[in-house]
């Protein structure tokens, strides 16, 4: 599951999550709204140690880590939790590249 942030036309911000299955090789947008910010607030503040890793969130709380992305959602759905928040933790530390 992958999202970023947008605002919409009267300004007011949203995230716009997107799953891909298991079983297709089409990436498709959620319809639902979501409230993600709990997650996105853990991601800010604990980027650092948990940066080139893959998290499985719920709310603030980490159900799982690790470097495979379909492993650490297998692992936070093993645990109970149906529909676990997935994300990469991108290292900051790193410039953009943009080509030369």
């Amino acid at each position: 599951m992958r999202f970023r942030r947008e605002r919409l036309p009267n300004g007011s911000p949203q995230i716009v999550v997107f799953a891909v299955s298991d079983h297709e090789s089409d990436v498709r947008q959620l319809t639902q709204s979501l409230d993600l910010s709990a997650e996105l607030r853990w991601l800010e503040q604990n980027r650092n140690e948990y940066a080139g890793l893959w998290v499985a969130l719920s709310g603030e709380q980490i159900l799982s880590s690790g470097r495979n992305g379909s492993a650490v959602y297998k692992s936070a759905r093993d645990s109970g939790f149906e529909k676990p928040f997935v994300a990469y933790v991108e290292e900051t530390d790193e410039l953009p590249f943009a080509g030369w």
